[in-house]
């Protein structure tokens, strides 16, 4: 057998290892092997992430943050657990929940960190993935991402492509996993989307706050591919995206071009970082 072909096979068979021969691995292979009418700049890969990068069953990581903080929340004030939407959630009560509606009970949960920093948000889902086990599994953090898919995502950047995320979770959360579980710049996140207002420290410092008002819908269906579509056309321009996304960027900017600034707030918080 002549040296070419061993080394091809060698090739892919270190190529997705974790993945079991049959059709999907080898349409995987062919996709990655056929690239070369794609220009670099091109190559831009979009990848969505509960139940395709990690675990999302029995319940999102996600609503295990927002559990995890209503019971300390409810730990140091008790009678917060006597909110109805707080019950059903501590109670693991499905059928509460509808009957209270999920968009009230995600409000509720939402307003957990309502007037708090990006950095304080932050910090506290970066504690919560420290301590984080899966309920069922008993495994930490990187027990619960599919190897498969990282292996994946090393085959498409090897072949120079930009990997985002878009996803139906919070933005701003899935944002502070997404470098450290997959090595994805947290500017290539979007998600759903919560508001901030501007506001000032005790200092009279400028500063951000998270708000519980949603902007727009939740980022599923249709919505996922609009935002797609608006981080596709924002890809190698992030400073654009930071101004264009109805969302802040996950941290403070080291400059602010872009349009125009009503009162220059965007660059007053860019200057106090």
């Amino acid at each position: 057998m002549s040296a070419p072909v061993d080394a091809a096979r060698a090739l892919v068979s270190t190529r997705l290892p974790s993945w079991r021969p049959g059709s999907s691995r080898d349409a995987v292979l062919t996709f990655l092997d056929d690239l070369d009418h794609v220009p670099i700049d091109e190559r831009v890969a979009y990848i969505d992430n509960d139940g395709t990068m990690w675990c999302e069953k029995p319940t999102y990581v996600q609503f295990d943050f927002f559990v995890d903080a209503l019971q300390r929340r409810v730990d140091a004030d008790p009678s917060m657990a006597d909110r109805p939407e707080f019950a059903a959630v501590l109670a693991g009560d499905m059928a509460a929940i509808g009957e209270i509606g999920l968009a009230n009970v995600a409000a509720a949960l939402a307003a957990l960190f309502d007037g708090e920093t990006p950095d304080d948000f932050a910090a506290a889902v970066a504690d919560f993935l420290d301590r984080h086990r899966h309920p069922t599994l008993h495994r930490e953090l990187d027990g619960i991402i599919y190897q498969p898919m990282l292996e994946l995502l090393d085959a498409l950047r090897d072949r120079g492509f930009t990997i985002g995320i878009v996803t139906g979770g919070g933005t701003e959360f899935v944002r502070q996993i997404s470098k450290r579980c997959y090595d994805v710049e947290p500017g290539m996140v979007v998600g759903t989307l919560i508001g901030y207002t501007f506001d000032r420290d005790d200092a009279a410092r400028p500063v951000v706050r998270r708000t519980i008002a949603q902007i727009g819908s939740a980022n599923e269906g249709g919505a996922k591919m609009e935002h797609r579509l608006r981080l596709a056309v924002t890809t190698t321009c992030f400073a654009t995206l930071a101004d264009r996304a109805p969302s802040p960027c996950h941290r403070r900017a080291r400059g602010s071009p872009g349009p125009a600034d009503p009162g220059g707030n965007r660059i007053r918080w860019a200057r106090a970082g």
